[in-house]
């Protein structure tokens, strides 16, 4: 499926969110988010709420890694008119400035 990727410099991130499109279009459905050698696998429900994944733990803390974090659509949900995946709204959160 299609990747994004988030860097966050200095910050580790703990949290992606994702928020569907119309339901006139694909939505995720399957999703995986991945950093550092590891992966978390969520399944999504159909709604158009943002939804937040914990970042695979990489330094051993929940939600912490300092790593490129990618976001993969792995299956989606059929939409009534459209099968391109609609995404309205990627987020991500940060823990700490790591100084």
């Amino acid at each position: 499926g299609a990747k994004i990727g988030f860097e966050s410099g200095t910050a580790t991130i703990s949290r992606v969110g994702i928020k569907a499109g119309p339901s006139s279009y694909a939505r995720p459905k399957t999703v995986k988010v991945y950093s550092g050698g590891k992966e978390v696998v969520q399944v999504l429900p159909n709604d158009s709420k943002t939804h937040w994944i914990w970042t695979p733990s990489v330094t051993g803390y929940s939600g912490s890694t300092f790593d490129t974090v990618y976001v993969e659509v792995v299956d989606t949900y059929p939409g009534s008119k459209h099968q391109e995946v609609a995404i309205s709204e990627l987020d991500a959160k940060a823990t700490s400035a790591g100084l």
